[in-house]
Protein backbone atom coordinates (compact mmCIF):
# COMPACT_ATOMS: atom_id res chain seq x y z
CA UNK A 1 0.00 0.00 0.00
CA UNK A 2 1.22 3.47 -0.82
CA UNK A 3 4.36 1.93 -2.32
CA UNK A 4 5.58 0.67 1.06
CA UNK A 5 6.54 -2.99 1.66
CA UNK A 6 3.94 -4.94 3.64
CA UNK A 7 4.72 -7.88 5.93
CA UNK A 8 1.81 -10.30 5.79
CA UNK A 9 1.55 -13.04 8.42
CA UNK A 10 1.31 -16.58 7.03
CA UNK A 11 -2.16 -18.12 6.73
CA UNK A 12 -3.06 -20.84 9.24
CA UNK A 13 -3.23 -24.48 8.11
CA UNK A 14 -6.55 -25.43 6.51
CA UNK A 15 -8.81 -27.92 8.25
CA UNK A 16 -10.61 -30.77 6.53
CA UNK A 17 -14.00 -29.40 7.61
CA UNK A 18 -16.53 -28.79 4.86
CA UNK A 19 -18.16 -25.35 5.02
CA UNK A 20 -21.38 -24.88 3.06
CA UNK A 21 -22.65 -21.43 2.19
CA UNK A 22 -26.36 -21.01 1.47
CA UNK A 23 -28.42 -17.95 0.65
CA UNK A 24 -30.73 -16.86 3.41
CA UNK A 25 -34.39 -16.22 2.69
CA UNK A 26 -35.55 -12.89 4.09
CA UNK A 27 -38.76 -12.89 6.07
CA UNK A 28 -41.55 -10.92 4.36
CA UNK A 29 -42.30 -7.62 6.05
CA UNK A 30 -45.76 -7.00 7.37
CA UNK A 31 -47.40 -3.91 5.88
CA UNK A 32 -48.34 -1.18 8.32
CA UNK A 33 -51.86 -0.03 8.65
CA UNK A 34 -52.73 3.66 8.71
CA UNK A 35 -53.27 3.56 12.48
CA UNK A 36 -49.87 2.01 13.16
CA UNK A 37 -48.16 4.63 11.03
CA UNK A 38 -49.79 7.50 12.92
CA UNK A 39 -48.82 6.12 16.34
CA UNK A 40 -45.18 6.78 15.60
CA UNK A 41 -43.74 9.43 17.88
CA UNK A 42 -42.64 12.57 16.15
CA UNK A 43 -39.17 13.72 17.10
CA UNK A 44 -38.32 17.37 17.63
CA UNK A 45 -38.58 19.36 14.44
CA UNK A 46 -35.13 19.92 13.04
CA UNK A 47 -34.22 23.54 12.51
CA UNK A 48 -33.44 24.19 8.89
CA UNK A 49 -29.76 24.94 8.39
CA UNK A 50 -29.21 28.62 7.64
CA UNK A 51 -26.34 29.12 5.23
CA UNK A 52 -23.70 31.70 6.06
CA UNK A 53 -24.09 33.39 2.68
CA UNK A 54 -27.07 33.65 0.33
CA UNK A 55 -26.58 31.78 -2.94
CA UNK A 56 -26.99 34.96 -5.05
CA UNK A 57 -24.05 36.61 -3.31
CA UNK A 58 -21.37 34.00 -4.05
CA UNK A 59 -18.68 35.69 -6.17
CA UNK A 60 -20.57 39.00 -6.21
CA UNK A 61 -17.82 41.00 -4.48
CA UNK A 62 -15.37 40.10 -7.25
CA UNK A 63 -17.84 41.12 -9.97
CA UNK A 64 -18.66 44.38 -8.16
CA UNK A 65 -14.97 45.29 -7.95
CA UNK A 66 -14.54 44.74 -11.72
CA UNK A 67 -16.03 48.11 -12.49
CA UNK A 68 -15.89 50.92 -14.95
CA UNK A 69 -13.73 53.86 -13.85
CA UNK A 70 -15.27 55.62 -10.88
CA UNK A 71 -14.08 58.63 -8.95
CA UNK A 72 -13.60 58.60 -5.20
CA UNK A 73 -16.98 58.15 -3.49
CA UNK A 74 -18.94 57.30 -6.65
CA UNK A 75 -21.03 54.15 -6.90
CA UNK A 76 -19.48 51.07 -8.45
CA UNK A 77 -20.59 50.26 -11.99
CA UNK A 78 -19.70 46.61 -12.67
CA UNK A 79 -19.25 45.36 -16.21
CA UNK A 80 -21.38 42.27 -15.61
CA UNK A 81 -25.05 43.14 -15.98
CA UNK A 82 -26.92 40.17 -14.52
CA UNK A 83 -26.16 40.66 -10.84
CA UNK A 84 -28.21 41.33 -7.71
CA UNK A 85 -29.27 44.98 -7.81
CA UNK A 86 -26.91 46.50 -5.24
CA UNK A 87 -25.69 50.06 -5.30
CA UNK A 88 -22.55 50.78 -3.31
CA UNK A 89 -19.35 52.76 -3.28
CA UNK A 90 -16.01 50.95 -3.10
CA UNK A 91 -15.55 51.84 0.57
CA UNK A 92 -18.99 50.55 1.61
CA UNK A 93 -19.12 47.43 -0.58
CA UNK A 94 -18.53 44.90 2.21
CA UNK A 95 -21.17 46.56 4.38
CA UNK A 96 -23.66 46.57 1.48
CA UNK A 97 -22.99 42.87 0.83
CA UNK A 98 -23.46 42.06 4.51
CA UNK A 99 -26.78 43.93 4.65
CA UNK A 100 -27.97 42.27 1.42
CA UNK A 101 -26.97 38.85 2.77
CA UNK A 102 -28.90 39.33 6.02
CA UNK A 103 -31.94 40.61 4.13
CA UNK A 104 -31.91 37.84 1.50
CA UNK A 105 -31.52 35.09 4.12
CA UNK A 106 -34.30 36.55 6.28
CA UNK A 107 -36.64 36.74 3.28
CA UNK A 108 -35.80 33.15 2.32
CA UNK A 109 -36.54 31.97 5.88
CA UNK A 110 -39.99 33.57 5.68
CA UNK A 111 -40.68 31.83 2.37
CA UNK A 112 -40.03 34.76 0.03
CA UNK A 113 -37.54 33.40 -2.48
CA UNK A 114 -34.97 35.97 -3.58
CA UNK A 115 -33.88 35.67 -7.18
CA UNK A 116 -32.82 37.74 -10.14
CA UNK A 117 -35.93 38.73 -12.07
CA UNK A 118 -36.14 37.69 -15.72
CA UNK A 119 -35.47 40.55 -18.14
CA UNK A 120 -38.92 40.12 -19.68
CA UNK A 121 -40.66 41.25 -16.47
CA UNK A 122 -40.25 44.92 -17.44
CA UNK A 123 -38.91 45.87 -14.02
CA UNK A 124 -36.84 49.00 -13.54
CA UNK A 125 -34.96 50.45 -10.62
CA UNK A 126 -35.21 53.86 -9.04
CA UNK A 127 -32.65 56.19 -10.56
CA UNK A 128 -30.17 57.51 -8.03
CA UNK A 129 -28.25 60.72 -8.59
CA UNK A 130 -24.64 60.15 -7.66
CA UNK A 131 -23.71 63.81 -7.34
CA UNK A 132 -24.35 65.58 -4.09
CA UNK A 133 -26.35 68.73 -4.54
CA UNK A 134 -25.37 71.55 -2.22
CA UNK A 135 -28.34 73.05 -0.40
CA UNK A 136 -29.00 76.65 -1.34
CA UNK A 137 -28.01 79.18 1.31
CA UNK A 138 -31.23 81.16 0.89
CA UNK A 139 -33.27 78.20 2.12
CA UNK A 140 -31.25 78.11 5.34
CA UNK A 141 -31.36 81.83 6.07
CA UNK A 142 -34.46 82.77 8.07
CA UNK A 143 -36.38 85.67 6.57
CA UNK A 144 -36.87 88.75 8.74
Amino acid sequence: MLGLPVDLPPLPEASDELIELTASTPKPRRKRTVKEGSVRKAGPAAKPHRPARHRLLFGLEEHMRKTRDVKQGEFLRPYKRILPDLISSETQLLRALSIANDLYLALDEKGYGVQIAPAADGLDRIRIKEQQVAASTSARTPSV
